[in-house]
């Protein structure tokens, strides 16, 4: 097993996620990704503090959606991975680096938008990974979804999860080929805000975190709109 190690800029997570494993060779070792994160390219500069804030804002949380849309699509080949770091104290000169998973000081902690979107991950998942293609795009174009698709075989559910990165509202129509029948509503949980650049802090700890509601109309095939800069899971009932 190879351990390997990825600290990228959120445009590059996302700019590599559709392709960075696929060319792996399957009959070479496991991957074992031990530490990863994605870090901004462009920041909110704290005037007070004069530094760069300790926590990922949504923009990262993007980035790193996006490599476990990768990572989970792969998990043929990726069969353990870790982010990191974890945690990080907020205090100004306290930390060591950055991107840092959970903030805290002396009397608050708060998950950063790439805490919450590993915590949807890992409560999403099913035990099969799903053949998934996404077709009507501009072939001269970096697409701006990221996807990957996955079953839970005992309780028949499938979970999508798809990455919006772009400022614009993404429609997709949704196939889900082979199936026959599907529970007509499902939950869908998003994570979002207005600007990419939003993130939470010990002063607003809960700017940005998921929202989850209960979605109608599901079908073997159905439409969806994805929000800009969004990250979206669609749990779905098969029959």
């Amino acid at each position: 097993m190879l351990d390997e190690h990825y600290y990228r800029s959120a445009a590059d997570f996302a700019r590599e996620a559709p392709s960075r494993f696929e060319k792996y060779d399957r009959n070479g070792p496991k991957i074992f990704v031990g530490e990863w994160a994605a870090y901004e390219d462009v920041v909110p500069w704290n005037e007070k503090s004069r530094q760069l804030p300790p926590t990922p804002s949504l923009k990262a949380a993007l980035g790193d959606a996006a490599w476990l849309t990768a990572m989970e699509r792969n998990s043929d080949l990726i069969v353990m991975q870790c982010y990191a770091p974890m945690l990080v104290n907020v205090n100004p000169g306290a930390r060591q680096w950055r991107p840092d998973l959970i903030g805290y000081d002396a009397w608050h902690c708060f998950g950063s938008p790439s805490y919450y979107v590993n915590a949807m991950f890992n409560a999403n998942r099913g035990d099969v990974v799903l053949r998934a293609s996404l077709a009507g795009l501009p072939q001269d174009k970096t697409p701006v979804l990221d996807y990957s698709v996955t079953k839970d075989s005992a309780r028949k559910i499938i979970y999508i999860k798809v990455v919006n990165i772009s400022a614009a509202a993404q429609p997709v129509q949704i196939d889900l080929e082979g199936v026959k029948r599907v529970v007509s509503h499902g939950t869908s949980v998003v994570l979002t805000s207005a600007k990419e650049t939003d993130a939470n802090s010990v002063f607003d700890p809960v700017k940005v975190v998921p929202a989850t509601e209960r979605i109608e109309g599901l079908a073997p095939s159905f439409n969806r709109t994805f929000p800009p800069y969004s990250i979206t899971v669609l749990k779905i009932q098969t029959k």
